[in-house]
């Protein structure tokens, strides 16, 4: 690649008083006669300004091996390492450029500062532009062949997004735009970066994100198998529940006793199954740090890595990470247990809490007067999810105790947090909205389609001990049957019920196993009878009249009492599980707007389509 072609021999930039020589050559002569007091070197100083040649070769480029900068010359020391600078690669020219008698690198490449007009035309008005502001730093190379002589190559060194973002400011939209036009003139081949500037084998610069020729079918395909590592969870529950799993698939000498490693689960799981279980469980509990995905790594010509991101043209050193979600998508094939994977999973990890995000962790409640030991006790517990409950009862059980007041305890400190309200444009009918409180809730919500409602219930009967789960089972009201049969959730047979109870009697559920025409119907939250919605943020003053001579008024506007509010918005659930997601593609779905609404801390998707 070449820029303008402006001479085809090399430039030779005469003078023929110091009013033509460059602004810094003048500035630098002139401080050197005053600093040497008029003595008999001002003469020869002056006279060189007079000679009819090509100016200082330091008034046009300036070596930052020399012991210290001119005067006039802004101090170069905080750029010396070029370690921290990324190596874009090569500007070819059609017109040699003067090189300085002091090489910088190798030998071979003189750093470019201080540039005349004459040079800037040559290399044009974006490199020009982001050398000035510092975004760029730039090496001319010394040919010794009388072939190359007749053209330049420059080195462009690229100062990093991630590195000197107080002192130089790196928002510029003009700026980004002339670093994007210089890209396409860009040489990235390691030929070019090492001196030849024939162009023989040049590379250009993509900007583009590097394309995956890949299919679904393909990448489905090539998964690794689940490879479990409990020694990387942190939580020592967790890691627990994913021993029992693991173990869960071999014999128990207690298994004829229907005693198995993992509590409440019947069938013993098929190596593979306790693998993607634990899996799952580690995905949850152990969240690792992928790289941002808008990044790609990208290798320079002197064969370092940086990171290249393709839609905002940026440029990093170190790479961006972000957490993996804690869920994912189990793909198994048709029959091989998907649901059984899902009920090992729920029953493992059965009376766990969702953690309170770090930005909404409430400080110690403020008391009247001193608490009891189990009320503070209680109180921390809650507000580090520890999983006391499930601990007590697994500790009456085996011990034949009653831990009734260590529960009530519990029960009289719930955990629960509050996200502030956005606050809406203030004026003076503004209402700014309550936060929003949010309790823990340990129960797992499962959304299936209508048609398969039956065999999930077939499943966890068969599958799972009675007692081991307790159950609510939410569907719409049938049209032949107005009236569902209500049981009481101690018992073992699942609760059916067609509207949802209050958000206390949720929490004493292990599963909410919802049907997916049920689950859309949430989307009223916010709405009264009618399907209306109150404006946000502004307190309407009600100035309908009043029907004859009553009181009463004749009035049909939104009132905030009559609105709908569904429970699942007020917990904090533990996990939410879509069977069949495939079928969830539409973003704009009843179905996908309530689950974006829920807050919940594991997300997963069962399917056995690999679309």
């Amino acid at each position: 690649m070449s820029g303008s072609t402006l001479v085809e021999s090399p430039l030779a930039w005469r003078t023929s008083n110091a009013h033509q020589a460059s602004p810094t050559a003048r500035l630098r002569t002139i401080t050197a006669q005053k600093q040497k007091n008029h003595l008999d070197d001002d003469v020869n100083t002056a006279s060189s300004l007079r000679n009819d040649s090509l100016p200082p070769v330091n008034a046009l480029f300036a070596s930052n091996t020399s012991p210290a900068p001119p005067f006039g010359v802004a101090s170069t020391s905080d750029f010396q390492d070029l370690d921290r600078y990324i190596a874009l690669g090569c500007l070819h020219y059609k017109a040699a450029l003067p090189t300085s008698e002091r090489p910088l690198l190798d030998a071979q490449w003189t750093e470019m500062l201080d540039l005349p007009d004459e040079v800037k035309l040559i290399i044009g008005t974006e490199a020009a532009r982001l050398l000035d502001a510092s975004w760029i730093r730039l090496f001319s190379h010394r040919s010794s062949s009388h072939v190359q002589a007749r053209r330049s190559l420059v080195r462009v060194y690229l100062l990093p997004e991630d590195w000197k973002r107080r002192v130089i400011d790196r928002n510029s939209k003009s700026l980004k735009n002339a670093l994007r036009a210089l890209l396409s003139s860009i040489d990235a081949s390691p030929s070019a970066w090492n001196g030849d500037s024939t162009e023989a084998e040049a590379r250009p610069f993509d900007p583009w994100a590097s394309a995956e020729n890949v299919s679904l079918y393909y990448l489905f395909n090539k998964l690794p198998s689940p490879a479990p590592r409990p020694e990387m969870i942190k939580s020592r529950y967790a890691r627990v529940a994913v021993r029992d799993l693991l173990r869960s698939a071999s014999s128990s000498e207690w298994e004829h006793h229907g005693e198995q490693p993992l509590a409440g689960l019947r069938t013993r799981l098929y190596p593979y199954q306790s693998r993607s279980a634990s899996l799952m469980i580690e995905r949850e509990a152990a969240p690792q740090l992928n790289l941002d995905p808008r990044l790609e790594v990208r290798v320079s010509p002197n064969g370092k890595q940086f990171f290249f991101g393709a839609r905002d043209g940026s440029f990093l050193h170190e790479p961006k990470y972000y957490e993996a979600s804690r869920g994912g998508i189990l793909a198994e094939t048709m029959g091989l247990g998907k649901t059984l994977i899902s009920l090992a999973v729920i029953l493992a990890t059965k009376g766990h809490y969702p953690r309170i995000p770090d930005a909404y962790i409430p400080p110690a409640p403020k008391r009247s007067s001193v608490g009891s030991l189990a009320d503070m006790a209680a109180s921390i517990i809650g507000r580090h999810s520890i999983p006391a409950r499930a601990l007590i009862e697994q500790t009456e059980l085996n011990n034949d105790a009653d831990y009734t007041y260590l529960k009530d305890a519990l029960d009289r400190n719930r955990p629960f947090y509050e996200i502030p309200p956005e606050l809406p444009r203030m004026n003076r009918n503004t209402k700014v909205p309550p936060a929003r409180q949010l309790a823990l809730c340990s129960a797992t919500i499962i959304v299936v389609p209508r048609n398969l409602l039956h065999q999930w219930q077939a499943e966890i009967k068969k599958h799972v001990l009675p007692g081991g789960l307790n159950i609510l089972v939410v569907d719409s009201v049938p049209k032949r049957s107005p009236k569902l049969a209500r049981v009481h959730p101690g018992s073992d047979v699942m609760t059916f019920v067609s509207e949802l109870p209050a958000p206390t009697e949720l929490m004493k559920f292990d599963v909410v196993l919802f049907t997916r025409n049920r689950f859309e119907q949430e989307i009223q939250d916010g709405t009264d009878e009618q399907g209306r919605r109150a404006a946000t943020g502004v307190n309407r003053v009600c100035s309908c009249p009043y029907i004859g001579s009553s009181r009463i008024p004749d009035c049909n506007c939104v009132r905030s009492g009559a609105l709908y509010e569904s429970p699942l918005r007020k917990l904090h659930w533990l996990r939410i599980i879509i069977d069949e997601g495939h079928s969830f593609s539409s973003s704009v779905s009843n179905a996908v707007l309530v689950a974006k609404q829920i807050q919940a801390e594991r997300r997963w998707v069962v399917s056995g389509s690999k679309s």
